[in-house]
């Protein structure tokens, strides 16, 4: 069984070391289709706007969108039904 909180605290590890650059990858994302409830982990790429107090995420795609940046971790394709 996969630990989804372990593979979030490495989500959260690298984004720290890379807070410089002014991307992230999104911690975890929830979607909701056909009845069913999906969990990706660490997928996505954004950039963080804050605005009037109020934070945005942009979504940039699924690729490392700076060749600079450290390779992110390692992390299994998760999806979980309810």
């Amino acid at each position: 069984m996969i630990d989804i909180s372990e593979l979030k605290r490495k989500v959260y590890e690298y984004n720290s070391k890379i807070r410089g650059y002014g991307v992230y990858l999104k911690p975890y994302h929830i979607v909701y289709k056909n009845g069913k409830k999906y969990i990706y982990i660490g997928r996505y790429w954004y950039k963080l706007e804050r605005k009037n107090g109020k934070q945005k995420w942009i979504y940039l795609g699924k690729e490392k969108p700076l060749p600079n940046l450290p390779d992110p971790p390692e992390l299994p394709e998760v999806s979980k039904n309810d």
